[in-house]
């Protein structure tokens, strides 16, 4: 109260107000604390709390929906109360806010198994997914409208990851499945094709009507026509009833012979090309009495692929294993090697051709050369050999004649008496006797041409090849 009676109010250090109205800071702005947070005065001070599930200093609160939604579920709303945090999961999900489920999760929404299910302002929407027609609800395939293009026999499966169907015509029947479904003739007995073949069926379209034909293909380890497959030289050996007993023969022989074994292991290998000349259905009984040479069979051997060919190989010589020369020659009747017939020529095998020849090649004399460079020994031809001890016997009748001549030289000179004449004069009974001897038992030589050999290819007594 002031000298002339008045009452003067004010308001208390840290109040706020006209003194007749006075006012705590809390009451003014919250006291400069967060919206969410509770102001207080004291002791002249401030003091801010943020309220429950609120976080911060009073001054900044931050919801506890801020932080992973709460604890709320991904697909529920948020709400932190004083009295705590409520979820509430969004339209079209089902749960407690703490765990909510989408429709398309059960059942796909009841969509389709072929359609995608997805949640369109609060509501399920299903749309089929690409390939395949439809509502959504419900949803087909191409090869479930009518079996799309394929054949009503035919079976349509749609693959929706590739986007592309395929058309199978029953077990028992092939084709593509949607211009033909034929008879499969390959499923019995591979359709007839040998067995180095595959079967296939062709298609033979006679107007309307189509029909399928077996189309026989040798594999990739066999040659032929299809028709014909082969393998290597010894399974062909094996398999043609032709040539049969020689492969036993061959084989037989190999097991005592390293050089037969080396030569049968190539031929397993495949290593290089050979030809060999089979002598045509060779009764098994002679081989089994008698022991066929190694160089009787290696002489039906040569190297390389022959394949005989009348503008090529008329009058042409090849050169067997062993060397000896064989001949060969196309005549009215065919190709003949060494004179001897060739059967059935150009038999296809994957390393190297085989000729059927009527009988066996003849072996001539084997001479102690070697083929150069290689370890097999040389063959000469009887005729090769005549004409070396030819010449042998021409130069030794020159070295001779040289030496009368310069004995005849000599004694005239010196005038000695002429040892021959006397031997002449004296001895005349013992060169009679002697040239009646050279007449009587001639010297056999030491060649072996015409002697005849053991083969056992041969009849002993008839000379004649024996045919099964």
């Amino acid at each position: 109260m002031d000298k002339s009676g008045s009452v003067t109010c004010s308001c208390l250090p840290g109040y706020h107000g006209d003194g007749y109205t006075c006012n705590t800071p809390c009451e003014i702005l919250n006291g400069g604390c967060h919206v969410m947070a509770t102001c207080s005065y004291s002791n002249s001070s401030v003091n801010c709390s943020c309220i429950s599930n609120y976080i911060g200093d009073g001054y900044n609160c931050k919801s506890v929906c801020d932080i992973k939604n709460g604890g709320c579920h991904a697909d529920a709303s948020c709400q932190a109360t004083p009295d705590g945090v409520k979820c509430t999961c969004y339209p079209g999900y089902r749960g407690d806010g703490y765990k909510c489920m989408s429709p398309c999760v059960v059942f796909n929404g009841g969509c389709h198994k072929y359609a995608k299910c997805s949640i369109t302002n609060d509501f399920v929407s299903c749309v089929c997914l690409p390939g395949y027609y439809g509502s959504g609800y419900n949803c087909y395939s191409p090869c479930e409208i009518n079996n799309h293009t394929c054949l009503p026999e035919a079976k349509c499966s749609f693959d929706q990851q590739k986007q592309s169907y395929r058309c199978k015509c029953p077990t028992n029947l092939t084709g593509d499945g949607v211009t033909y479904c034929v008879e499969d003739k390959c499923l019995q007995q591979n359709g007839g094709c040998p067995p180095g073949a595959s079967c296939s069926v062709a298609l033979s379209i006679d107007g309307a009507l189509t029909t399928g034909h077996v189309q026989c293909t040798c594999k990739d380890d066999f040659v032929g026509n299809g028709t014909i497959c082969n393998g290597d030289i010894l399974d062909t050996l094996n398999r043609l009833k032709e040539t049969q007993a020689f492969y036993k023969v061959l084989l037989t022989a190999s097991s005592t012979s390293q050089e037969l074994q080396e030569m049968v292991n190539s031929l397993k290998n495949g290593v290089g090309n050979t030809t060999v000349f089979v002598p045509y259905r060779i009764s098994e009984g002679n081989f089994s009495q008698k022991a066929l040479s190694t160089a009787a069979i290696r002489n039906h051997f040569v190297t390389g692929a022959v394949n005989l060919d009348a503008d090529q190989f008329n009058n042409t010589t090849l050169v067997s294993l062993i060397g000896q020369q064989l001949k060969v020659q196309f005549k009215k009747q065919g190709f003949y090697v060494d004179g001897i017939r060739v059967v059935e020529a150009n038999i296809p095998a994957t390393n190297g051709i085989i000729h059927i020849i009527k009988q066996p090649l003849e072996l001539a004399h084997i001479s102690t050369q070697k083929v150069p460079g290689g370890e097999l020994p040389t063959a000469g031809s009887s005729t090769t050999l005549i004409a070396e001890l030819i010449g042998i016997i021409v130069a030794s009748i020159l070295v001779l004649a040289v030496l009368v001549l310069v004995y005849k030289f000599w004694w005239k000179k010196s005038g000695k008496v002429d040892i021959l004449m006397r031997f002449r004069k004296e001895g005349g009974l013992f060169f009679e006797r002697f040239t009646h001897l050279s007449e009587e038992e001639p010297q056999t030589s030491s060649s072996h041409v015409g002697e005849n050999f053991d083969n056992p290819l041969y009849d002993a007594e008839t000379q004649q090849m024996v045919l099964q």
